[in-house]
């Protein structure tokens, strides 16, 4: 359980990292449709801030969705399942996901490392790719470790399950 709280503690912090993202997708837009509007000269590279903005801001927030259960899920199915039906997709759907964004961490993170090495920027703000990359590599990673801490729930739970049924 403490496992599970110290993760819940990261993803929380992550969402704020994403809410501050957002944050700055609003103030560049606001600047570069003034900037054009009235003093007619766009902010340089807005396009290109707005986007690694919004790529940080649904990354950290990928795992708190799940902590929170903002996820998609199958609920008006899977409730209507047998008690061991539902823990059976349950852990199948962890499994799923731990495979998924582990995947994607690890991808991410060689993407990041061939940008670092191409010294790839931005297009119009000049910026590296590479933290960029490194960072979703980081977000997925924590979200694979929510579905690591939610396999193992899973599993506890179907062990307590088997242990009150041996009881006589």
């Amino acid at each position: 359980m403490r496992w599970w709280r110290l993760m819940e503690r990261v993803a929380h912090d992550l969402e704020a990292v994403g809410v501050f993202s957002v944050l700055i997708v609003m103030v560049v837009t606001v600047v570069d449709v003034i900037g054009a509007k009235v003093f007619r000269q766009p902010l340089r590279g807005a396009t290109d801030l707005v986007g690694l903005a919004q790529l940080v801001a649904i990354g950290a927030g990928l795992a708190m969705a799940c902590f929170a259960g903002r996820h998609v899920a199958l609920e008006f199915i899977v409730d209507r399942l047998p008690r061991r039906w539902r823990q059976a997709v349950q852990l199948v759907v962890g499994v799923l996901g731990l495979g998924l964004f582990g995947l994607l961490a690890r991808e991410s993170w060689r993407h990041g490392r061939s940008l670092a090495l191409s010294g790839q920027l931005t297009s119009t703000a000049g910026l590296p790719y590479y933290p960029f990359a490194y960072a979703l590599a980081l977000f997925a990673f924590v979200t694979a470790l929510y579905f690591t801490a939610d396999i193992a729930r899973s599993l506890a739970a179907g062990n307590q399950d088997a242990e009150a049924n041996d009881k006589p």
